[in-house]
């Protein structure tokens, strides 16, 4: 039951008065009373409320004079054409909304204690329903008027005014407006005149009914077969849809079928989606609701197999050509007024001889006969039809009639591909039957003379070159029109056209929808800054299609947008928009301008038929890059243990913030020049076995008591890494220091120091006090035991994990440690298996569970120390977490491509930290699975590239780049420019 808030004011009185809970239960308790009487209604009453649409003002005063809502005149009649009064309103709304009439907490000085209405009068006032005139005063006798009537439907049906209404007061329009809407009142050209009881009828009347509606449970009224794949289901009254579910079963299995409830929630269509109805009993279950509003919640039904019920020639007149090939078109239908699923047709033919008989798209039969023997205007061929499963016949005799001609010709329903309802893309393509009826309306086949002699001709009312046209057989040896776009296109729309044959003519419309096609760019910012002299920068390129969909790198790159966007720059040259790499979609420019404080200016045009788009952007050429500090990225410790080393980075920054990896040489005003010349001065002195190298296992350049100058591009050098290394044998007093300088030397002057860091390692000796810990262990898989891994020795096996020490000194300080493990053991090698070569431990899983782990190595005292530490074995797929390359473009030969995994440097990390490398990634690929795409293949048009299971790489046609895609199972994916192919 609703709850009712403010009614309506009087104009003495606009303002709306607010309900007081307590009132509000009241009425929700008492009108719920009155529903449920009113459902036991007299058999009339019922009937009146079932189909309101049915009855007039008298009848429906009838079913609420029945419900106690309204009661006659003495002279028994109703008087609706009489004005209601202000005392009959309020006791129709007392008992339409259920309030308590004993209650006489509100009283007027002109409603007497004895008056007939005092009860509803007070009734509603105290829920506000209804107000005074002022002094005192209610004016039960004055007259309610038609406005007045429109709130309190409003408010009642819980309706918000809305809009405007002519003929109303101002306070009233948007209720009016409202009512008007919802179809509770007439429309009118005043609202302001006294409303008669005929309208208040009508108004509480579709009030009333709503009221009891609601307050019914929902029920399945009934539920039957209405197609071979459809069944229709009836309820009581609207259900809520979005909670709603409709099971079918039949012998206690449920059928598979999807639902689609009507606009007004009253029925549903289920369409079994993998079988059609066959014979049996089916019963069809309402879900989703609360059991509470359901009475009656299945419905049942008897269903029979699909049958002929019917057979009807379709469009042929009483004569037929005379021609080799003549096409008669027959339905034949089942029970539910459909075209049958399936016939078994036995078709004969005196006067002619049938040819073949198929089954057409729409699902009638296609007879094909031949009347060539037949005398024209005098033969006569008569066709007999029968279903050989119902035994229903047809039969027909036609005149024969002289040789075909074309006489008229019709479309079939648009059939666009791939289930699209457009042409989009190159390549997408609509088809449609095309009806080629003779002189006497049959049907004109595919290979019949007459058509071939005459072939239609397609004509594009709009000019796109890109829409083309062919004709071909739809399978059934029926003529077909098929349309192609043979590129996007940057105009949507419905394009017409027409077909010609002979005399005939057809009218047809294709729709074409303009996607990933460039028809607006726009030029982005540049990420960072433009400095003269730098080799390249990118310049993001956005664009958007005729939707204003914003266009994927992909799409902005494909070939018809790179012929469309034109690109012009000045002060740097133009590298074209990057169809490959990280800066795919990205506009390259090289070569920038030399000098500091120029500008680039950058120009971006698409200009066609259908679009008009220019962009233009200028880039302020800032300083040339210089050196500006160094930057520690990565810490060397401050000591090592005798045998160890310690890796660092030390990186030189740029005045932008970026690595500098080439210091160019400048003019004295920021430019290009020969002026100022920027160096790394690296001085170490080292002793007693400590050195500095440059960070590599083989062939390190050693930086010990040297000073080392780095300029140019040599910086890219020093940024490559550092290492101090201890000798096995050094002294315990040995160490390593070194200093780099940031120099800048002006005109040949005596270089001056910009910026400079230091670093000391020295050697912790035996007397060092370390305290040493066994690192943790991820997770190992169990690799063994799953049957994926066949060397079980934890040394050689790439699944193995190492196991490490670390230490520090007594003021927390990192100290480098060399490789001492010396043994480890698992206390359960069903689990871990544990093993050490040159002192370095390593463990691998076999079964599932968790193993302690006993470690022992050398202490820089020489003593011998133990550690432990736990390691699990799971079982959980092996799966890819990242994938990442170390060539993110390569070149590559023609003649011999390659494999992806090399080409690409492609490493795998997978769920337990394996990190593989491209040689190990690729022998163990058949674990995870990674598989390699090519795209974006630019070439010749015989170019191609494909890729095998194992990564090798083909190519054929003449190949210049293309995008060298890898992908996990799980979707994880990396992707190499191959730039160019030699």
């Amino acid at each position: 039951m609703r709850e009712t808030s403010n009614l309506y004011a009087t104009q003495n009185s606009q303002q709306p008065k607010q309900f007081r809970g307590g009132e509000k239960k009241v009425m929700k308790k008492s009108l719920t009373a009155i529903v449920a009487s009113a459902m036991a209604f007299s058999a009339f009453a019922s009937a009146a409320f079932a189909d309101d649409q049915a009855l007039d003002s008298q009848g429906k005063f009838d079913a609420l004079k029945a419900a106690g809502i309204f009661s006659g005149y003495p002279d028994g009649s109703a008087g609706l054409d009489k004005n209601m009064t202000r005392a009959e309103f309020a006791k129709v709304l007392a008992l339409l909304e259920g309030l308590n009439t004993n209650s006489s907490t509100s009283t007027y000085s002109d409603v007497a204690s004895n008056h007939w209405a005092k009860g509803y009068i007070s009734a509603v006032t105290d829920a506000g329903l209804m107000n005074g005139l002022g002094g005192g005063k209610f004016g039960p006798n004055g007259t309610v008027t038609v406005e007045q009537i429109a709130k309190v439907a409003d408010i009642i049906e819980k309706i918000s005014p809305d809009g405007t209404a002519p003929g109303t007061s101002a306070w009233a329009s948007g209720y009016v407006a409202a009512a008007l809407k919802a179809g509770l009142i007439p429309q009118m050209t005043s609202y302001t005149g006294a409303a008669s009881r005929s309208m208040l009828v009508d108004v509480a009347y579709s009030i009333y009914q709503g009221a009891s509606e609601e307050a019914a449970k929902a029920s399945v009224t009934d539920a039957k077969a209405t197609g071979v794949q459809t069944v229709t289901v009836n309820f009581n009254k609207a259900i809520d849809t979005t909670k709603a579910t409709l099971t079918l079963t039949k012998n206690n299995s449920t059928v598979a079928t999807t639902t689609k409830f009507a606009d007004d929630a009253k029925s549903a269509t289920l369409t079994l989606t993998d079988a059609k109805i066959t014979a049996g009993d089916y019963t069809v279950t309402l879900g989703g609701l609360d059991a509470s509003t359901v009475d009656k919640g299945t419905a049942s039904f008897t269903a029979e197999n699909e049958k002929v019920t019917k057979i009807d020639f379709v469009g042929a007149g009483d004569t037929i050509a005379h021609a080799s090939k003549v096409l008669l078109k027959v339905l034949v239908s089942n029970q539910y007024g459909e075209a049958v699923s399936n016939s078994s047709l036995n078709v004969i033919a005196s006067g002619a001889t049938v040819l073949n008989t198929t089954k057409a798209s729409d699902g009638s039969y296609l007879v094909t006969v031949d009347t060539s023997d037949s005398q024209p205007n005098i033969g006569l061929v008569t066709i007999n039809i029968l279903d050989t499963n119902s035994y229903v016949s047809a039969s027909k005799t036609f005149k024969v009639g002289t040789d075909p001609i074309i006489s008229k010709i019709d479309l079939g329903p648009a059939t666009y591909a791939n289930g699209k309802t457009a042409l989009s893309s190159a390549g997408d393509t609509v088809t449609y039957d095309l009806n080629v009826y003779d002189q006497y309306g049959g049907m004109i086949t595919y290979d019949s003379s007459v058509y071939s002699q005459n072939e239609p001709r397609f004509v594009l009312n709009q000019y796109e070159p890109k829409i083309t046209s062919s004709f071909q057989d739809n399978g059934n040896n029926v003529p077909q029109l098929k349309i192609s776009l043979s590129d996007g296109v940057d105009k949507s729309g419905d394009y017409t056209f027409n077909v010609y044959d002979q005399a005939a003519v057809a009218n047809g419309t294709v729709t074409v929808s303009s996607a990933n096609v460039a028809t607006k760019v726009q030029i982005g910012d540049i990420d960072g800054v433009v400095a003269a002299g730098d080799t390249d920068a990118y310049i993001p390129i956005i664009a958007y299609d005729a939707q204003g969909n914003q266009l994927s790198a992909d799409d902005l790159t494909n070939d018809t947008n790179i012929q469309r966007i034109t690109f012009s720059v000045t002060g740097a040259d133009n590298g074209g928009l990057m169809t490959s790499g990280d800066h795919k979609g990205s506009l390259h420019l090289t070569n920038i301008n030399k000098q500091a404080n120029g500008v680039i200016a950058v120009s971006a045009l698409i200009g066609t038929i259908n679009a008009n788009s220019v962009d233009n952007k200028t880039f302020q050429v800032q300083p040339v890059r210089v050196p500006d500090h160094f930057q520690i990225a990565t810490a060397p410790t401050a000591s090592g243990v005798k045998g160890s080393h310690s890796s660092f980075d030390i990186n030189v920054i740029d005045q932008y913030g970026a690595q500098l990896d080439n210091a160019l040489k400048t003019d004295n005003n920021g430019g290009v020049g020969s002026s100022v010349v920027y160096s790394v001065y690296l001085s170490a002195k080292s002793s007693d076995g400590v050195s500095l190298t440059s960070d590599a296992d083989s062939n390190a350049k050693d930086y010990s008591n040297t000073t080392t100058s780095f300029t140019g591009d040599q910086f890219g050098t020093f940024n490559g890494g550092l290492r101090f290394t201890v000798a096995p044998g050094a002294s315990n007093d040995g160490t390593s220091t070194f200093t780099a300088k940031l120099m800048k030397s002006v005109n040949g002057a005596t270089p001056q120091e910009i910026s400079s860091v230091s670093k000391t390692f020295t050697v912790a000796s035996s007397s060092t006090s370390l305290t040493y810990k066994l690192n943790a262990i991820s997770d190992l898989f169990n690799g063994i035991d799953s049957g994926l891994i066949s060397n079980q020795d934890p040394t050689t096996n790439e699944f193995a994990n190492q196991v490490t020490v670390s230490a520090v000194d007594a003021a927390g300080n990192t100290v480098a440690l060399p490789d001492q493990i010396t043994s480890i053991f698992s206390s359960n090698t069903n689990v871990v298996k544990a093993g050490v070569v040159n002192n370095k431990a390593y463990v691998l899983g076999d079964k599932v569970g968790t193993a302690t782990l006993s470690v022992t190595f050398k202490g820089n005292d020489g003593t011998q120390r133990n550690a432990t530490a736990t390691v699990n074995v799971k079982s959980d797929a092996l799966t890819v977490n990242s994938l990442t390359v170390g060539n993110t473009e390569n070149t590559i030969k023609a003649s011999s491509p390659g494999n992806a995994f090399s080409v690409m440097d492609l490493h795998v990390l997978d769920n337990y930290g394996h990190d593989f490398e491209s040689t190990t990634a690729k022998d163990l690929n058949k674990l995870y699975g990674v598989s390699f795409t090519a795209s974006d293949v630019k070439g010749d048009t015989n170019a191609a590239v494909s890729i095998d299971s194992n990564g090798n790489i083909w190519i054929s046609g003449k190949v210049t780049s293309f995008d060298l895609t890898a992908v996990s199972p799980n979707g994880k994916s990396v992707t190499t420019a191959i730039t160019q192919v030699n």
